[in-house]
Order: structure tokens, then C-alpha cells, then sequence
């Protein structure tokens, strides 16, 4: 009974290994990473090139993470 449960696992792992690359890769092709400037009222603008990328239109609502402040004068290029 062991050997066939050790079989049947290692084929659901690899099955599970393989999708969990596909979900990686399919979150780092749909999400896009950039840099904006927060303006008065706490508005930040979206860059045209991601806009135009996603199909971002006026009146859209978006899903943002904020990963990180970066203070003015010290960003990294």
C-alpha cells in the first residue's frame, strides 16, 4: 500500500510543481512594476505605456499594492 501512495504523491507533486511555475509565470507576464510620483490628494498617474497595456480607461477602478515608499531625492535608476 506504501509504494502506491509514494507513486500517487510524486505524480500529484510534480502535477502541482509544474502549475505553480505556470501561476509564477503568469503573474510576472500580467503584472507590471513602475515607479509614480504621488501628487496632491494623494492621486498617482499610471504610467500611458501600462494604461494602454491592461486596458486602463477613465472612471476604471485598478487593484494597486504599494510595495514600497521611496522619499523624495533618494530613488534608484
Amino acid at each position: 500500500m506504501q509504494k502506491h501512495c509514494a507513486r500517487h504523491c510524486g505524480a500529484n507533486w510534480k502535477l502541482l510543481s509544474i502549475f505553480c511555475c505556470f501561476l509564477l509565470w503568469l503573474v510576472f507576464a500580467l503584472v507590471e512594476v513602475f515607479v509614480a510620483r504621488v501628487f496632491s490628494g494623494g492621486k498617482v498617474t499610471i504610467p500611458k505605456r501600462v494604461r494602454e497595456l491592461l486596458g486602463v480607461g477613465d472612471g476604471d477602478y485598478v487593484r494597486l499594492s504599494l510595495v514600497e515608499v521611496v522619499k523624495r531625492g533618494k530613488i534608484e535608476r
